[in-house]
């Protein structure tokens, strides 16, 4: 085989189709866009969406609620996860979660949830966390150096 034998596969190349070039050629007149209409017209664009004068789906659909554009997306920790992945005292910070694969990667804050009752209490350092989650249990006391409850971690505060 050489280069001067290649050939594409028969069938592969086709003549490009000449429209509008009279009627022996099978696409004259019309040039193959059919009689009258918006689609015959030169320079004829559907727009976005169009769906031939049937309201369009964007606009059929109803439109509800508030998109709130400074809203913050927090990556969630339960509070007895926390417990079972880490030792008493240990600081927890959201970039040892990241490390341990608690939370997925990126810049979103972490929260942390406290949906149960949670044997022993790590010293965490959260973006934030839920009320119950700040709150001391009977059966395990806070330690004394957690912060408060909505105080921003140096990861979050830019520090």
């Amino acid at each position: 085989m050489s280069l001067n034998s290649l050939r594409p596969p028969k069938g592969a190349k086709h003549p490009k189709k000449r429209i509008g070039r009279g009627q022996g050629s099978g696409n004259g007149k019309t040039a193959g866009r059919g009689h009258k209409g918006a689609k015959s017209r030169s320079g004829f664009k559907f727009k976005r969406g169009f769906e031939g004068g049937q309201m369009p789906l964007h606009r059929r659909v109803p439109k509800r609620g508030f998109h709130n554009p400074f809203r913050v997306e927090y990556e969630v920790v339960n509070l007895d996860t926390l417990a079972t992945k880490f030792d008493a005292g240990t600081v927890v910070t959201p970039e040892l979660l990241r490390e341990r694969g608690l939370v997925a990667g990126g810049n979103r804050p972490v929260k942390i949830l406290a949906p149960s009752r949670v044997a022993r209490w790590a010293r965490r350092s959260p973006c934030a966390r839920t009320g119950s989650a700040a709150k001391p249990r009977r059966s395990s006391p806070r330690p004394a150096a957690m912060p408060r409850s909505w105080e921003l971690c140096s990861w979050c505060s830019g520090d």
